[in-house]
């Protein structure tokens, strides 16, 4: 989501090889999922499919039925973007348990997702109506990065229908709410897309609205709190089951975020309650 794509790749792959290690035959999966995710973005679409393959057939086998239906997302869109439409078709076919599950979670930033998801699959006339419901759904709970991503797209919908001044406050709501988040790639393409209607667009700063604690993902708040403690790269990977190497790479990550330079200033930083 920040973009940086080439850690996203090492961090996935030392995932997977710690699954493979330790056995963890049941998270293999997911760790396989992400590192797809990840060869995708790096432009590695035949390493990408072995992954997802391999990641499709784990789940399977182990009966992963909702790992299945993200994978098949995944899968679904390494093939458009291989040109091979059969697949992407039939996989995406599959997108209507994804709306069965969003309703019976009841879960507010799930319906608006599968409205998301009916939009983009609409008839030009008929996309509107999601993309509304959508936002309302939206409006409700959190995930404001899933709600930046139905503002974009709503955005470039209306830009396409010509329709100037409603892109506008779509495209300009999504790059704030993305600039805040951090998420840099995303706030350009939300800026380069308000630029397009002919309105000012300046980048806001990045993460301006968020507090550095919020910046970090659950397995780095984990690492840190652990780190502050004094606990070693090991002994931290012993109780998160990650090897030293990949907690060493998770502060490294992390240090920037809280501007600092050494694990010897975690103690002095409010890490919140660790309920």
């Amino acid at each position: 989501m920040t973009g940086d794509d080439a850690a996203a790749c090492e961090l996935a792959a030392a995932r997977v090889h710690t699954c493979r290690e330790q056995g963890q035959i049941g998270a293999l999966p997911h760790a396989l999922q992400l590192l797809t995710q990840a060869q995708i973005l790096r432009g590695r679409y035949a390493e990408a499919a072995r992954s997802g393959a391999e990641a499709w057939q784990i789940a399977h086998d182990t009966g992963q039925a909702g790992r299945l239906r993200h994978l098949q997302g995944v899968l679904a869109r390494l093939a458009a973007l291989r040109g091979e439409d059969e697949t992407c078709l039939r996989l995406a076919g599959e997108v209507a348990r994804f709306e069965a599950w969003a309703s019976a979670s009841g879960q507010p930033w799930a319906a608006a997702v599968a409205h998301r998801c009916r939009a983009l699959l609409a008839p030009r006339g008929e996309a509107e109506p999601h993309y509304r419901a959508a936002l309302e759904w939206h409006a409700r709970e959190g995930r404001p990065f899933e709600q930046a991503r139905t503002e974009l797209l709503y955005g470039e919908w209306l830009r396409r229908e010509r329709r100037r001044a409603d892109a506008g406050a779509r495209l300009r709501a999504a790059m704030r709410r993305f600039a805040a988040l951090g998420a840099a790639p995303w706030a350009e393409r939300a800026r380069t897309e308000l630029a397009a209607t002919g309105s000012r667009a300046d980048l806001p700063e990045l993460g301006a609205e968020v507090r550095p604690l919020d910046a970090l993902t659950p397995q780095e708040l984990q690492v840190v709190r652990l780190a502050a403690t004094g606990a070693t790269n090991r002994q931290i990977g012993a109780q998160l089951f990650l090897s030293p190497r990949t907690v060493g790479f998770h502060l490294y990550k992390v240090f920037p975020k809280l501007g600092i330079s050494s694990r010897a200033e975690l103690p002095g930083i409010d890490l919140g309650r660790q309920d």
